[in-house]
């Protein structure tokens, strides 16, 4: 997955709670005041280093989802 995906995904896994999912490896910075679609504000790894919108990621997920 592209990582402008990845963050998309992480877009649409918000609501006015917060995030509905659960991830691992990731850091995701949103402002839930932003209307949809701009409440992502970053997604770094877990080391802190910025997720490259063009670069391909592994995704893993069980089997059940």
């Amino acid at each position: 997955m592209r990582g402008r995906d990845l963050a998309f995904v992480m877009e649409t896994a918000l609501n006015a709670r917060g995030a509905d999912a659960h991830v691992s490896g990731l850091i995701v910075t949103f402002d839930t005041s932003k209307p949809a679609g701009q409440r992502v504000v970053r997604v770094t790894d877990s080391a802190g280093g910025a997720i490259a919108p063009d670069r391909i990621y592994t995704i893993v997920m069980n089997d059940f989802m």
